[in-house]
């Protein structure tokens, strides 16, 4: 019984490590709002820092909230393999639909939507 008690222990850390965590979070969110509003300075690189800091970082505080907050740096290794095959999945759906969902133009292609536009003149269809 002691042992159940001891191997539930070792996961838990002190409040210390949550809040280091916390402010390295909190350090790239403002990274990630920072980095877009100052991207101008940086010229025909701009595009290239908005992407950097947006999905780069967003990447990265995932990773710490799955590993850290989630606790998936000490669970087994299958959650890990699973976690992986999961995001897999999605990128592999993503990347089946995309082609059909993101073209704005096609033989059964309708645009319903008023605030956005396919060519120079909007095309209402009505039936």
């Amino acid at each position: 019984m002691s042992s159940n008690n001891d191997s539930h222990a070792e996961g838990h850390h002190p409040a210390s490590y949550y809040i280091r965590i916390y402010w390295i979070l909190f350090g790239l969110l403002i990274l990630s709002i920072l980095g877009p509003l100052n991207a101008g300075i940086f010229g025909n690189f701009a595009k290239v820092i908005v992407m950097i800091t947006a999905y780069g970082v967003a990447f990265v505080k995932a990773y710490i909230v799955a590993a850290k907050f989630m606790h998936l740096d000490i669970e087994k290794k299958y959650i890990s393999m699973l976690l992986i095959m999961c995001v897999v999945a999605v990128l592999v759906c993503f990347a089946g639909l995309a082609p059909d969902i993101m073209n704005p133009n096609g033989a059964n292609w309708e645009n319903h939507n008023p605030f956005m536009t396919t060519a120079p003149e909007m095309h209402y269809h009505t039936k």
